[in-house]
């Protein structure tokens, strides 16, 4: 099964890569989201320790739900980017910064609701410790993908400014 889906992702690899042809930086960008894509679901392959028929369902509903949080994710930078605009225009009321707080908030708590919902009804598919693992797989992940973009945004500034390791 493990070698099956890993062989899966060989041979797609280069077709998923090279599928869309962005501009050079969009396309390095590209290509790096479509790697830790593929990672992603290596690694929780092997740490779900899935069998085929489970792979089979389970990765359909974990595209739907990615997406779902995507376009959530997508409207609070949205309104991100709104407050900023507005902040650096200056004199925007309190109202005004209230009622973004409260947006940014409502978004965050149905991405919250959305991940704890997707894994409670996964209960159909998965046993028990599979969820378990499936929540402390994701909160690792995602915490790691984070230490790994600062870590690169540290080395990126340190050889700007000709400090080397």
């Amino acid at each position: 099964m493990k070698k099956m889906i890993l062989m899966m992702i060989m041979i797609l690899a280069p077709t998923i890569l090279f599928a869309q042809r962005p501009g050079m930086r969009g396309q390095k960008m590209h290509q790096r989201r479509e790697q830790i894509e593929m990672l992603r679901i290596w690694k929780m392959t092997q740490e779900l320790d899935l069998t085929e028929e489970q792979a089979g369902r389970f990765f359909p509903r974990l595209r739907a739900d990615d997406k779902n949080i995507d376009e959530l994710e997508k409207e609070r930078q949205s309104i991100f980017h709104e407050l900023h605009k507005e902040a650096m225009k200056g004199g925007m009321s309190g109202k005004k910064l209230d009622e973004k707080i409260e947006r940014i908030s409502e978004i965050e708590i149905k991405i919250l609701r959305n991940r704890a919902n997707f894994i409670r009804n996964m209960d159909d598919l998965l046993s028990t410790d599979q969820r378990a693992k499936l929540m402390v797989f994701r909160h690792r992940f995602r915490d790691r993908m984070e230490n790994m973009m600062r870590e690169a945004r540290k080395n990126r500034q340190m050889m700007n400014n000709g400090i080397r390791r």
